[in-house]
C-alpha cells in the first residue's frame, strides 16, 4: 500500500500495488471505517488493478483527489533503466475509470515517450515521476526528478501539466513543461504535497 486518503461517507480509498513475475498492477479499493471492503467498488469487483507494461514492476504509487473524491494515481517503474516507466490512472469515487482521460482512464509510457508520442512527462530514460495533483478544471500537474536531458545535464525538478483529457496544457510553463533549478544547484524532490487553495509545497534536495 503506497497511499491513503479519507473519502466520503466515512469511507478510505487506498492505492496500492503488486508484481508477479512478468508485469506490474495497480490496485485500488475502499475500506469503511471497520476496516472491511466496500463491495460496491469497481461495479462490486471491491479491487479495481490495472496491470502495467509487460516485464515493468511498479516500485511506488501517488495519489491525489479531486474535490469530488475522484482519485488519479501515478505509478512509476525503475526496475532498470531499459525498464523504466510510468502509469496514470483516472478513476471516479466509484471505482470507474475515467474514459476522457486519454480516451481509456490510463497512460503508460516509458523512457522519454508516451502513447501518444509526445516527448512530453520525462527526459529520459532514468527519470522518476515521484508527485501527482489534481487541480481546477479537470487538469493534472505531475511532478519529477530530470535525470537525463540531452541540453543540460544538472539533475532538475521538473513539472508538467495536463489537461483532462490527458494532452500537454501548452499554456503551463514553456509547452506545458517548467524545469526547476533552486539557487542554480542539482536539486532532487522527494516530497510533493497539494495544499488546499492548490498551491503546492516540495522540497528542493532529497537530504532536506
Amino acid at each position: 500500500i503506497s497511499a491513503i486518503r479519507t473519502a466520503e461517507n466515512d469511507r478510505i480509498m487506498v492505492a496500492a500495488f503488486h508484481d508477479n513475475s512478468s508485469q506490474g498492477f495497480m490496485d485500488v479499493f475502499k475500506l469503511k471505517l471497520n476496516g472491511t471492503f466496500d463491495s460496491t467498488f469497481a461495479q462490486s469487483a471491491i479491487i479495481f488493478q490495472r496491470p502495467f507494461l509487460q516485464s515493468h514492476f511498479f516500485e511506488h504509487l501517488k495519489m491525489d483527489m479531486d474535490t469530488a473524491m475522484n482519485p488519479t494515481i501515478l505509478g512509476y517503474s525503475t526496475f532498470s533503466v531499459q525498464l523504466t516507466g510510468h502509469m496514470i490512472l483516472r478513476l471516479t469515487k466509484n471505482g470507474q475509470v475515467v474514459t476522457e482521460f486519454n480516451g481509456n482512464g490510463i497512460e503508460t509510457y516509458t523512457n522519454s515517450q508516451g502513447n501518444q508520442n509526445l516527448a512530453d512527462y520525462s527526459y529520459g530514460s532514468s527519470d522518476k515521476l515521484v508527485g501527482v495533483a489534481q487541480i481546477s478544471n479537470g487538469k493534472i500537474l505531475i511532478a519529477g526528478n530530470i535525470f537525463q536531458d540531452p541540453n543540460d545535464s544538472r539533475k532538475r525538478i521538473g513539472l508538467v501539466r495536463l489537461t483532462a483529457d490527458g494532452k500537454i496544457d501548452s499554456s503551463f510553463g514553456t509547452t506545458g513543461r517548467k524545469a526547476i533549478i533552486p539557487d542554480n544547484n542539482p536539486s532532487i524532490m522527494k516530497a510533493f504535497v497539494k495544499l488546499d487553495d492548490e498551491k503546492i509545497l516540495f522540497n528542493r534536495n532529497e537530504n532536506t
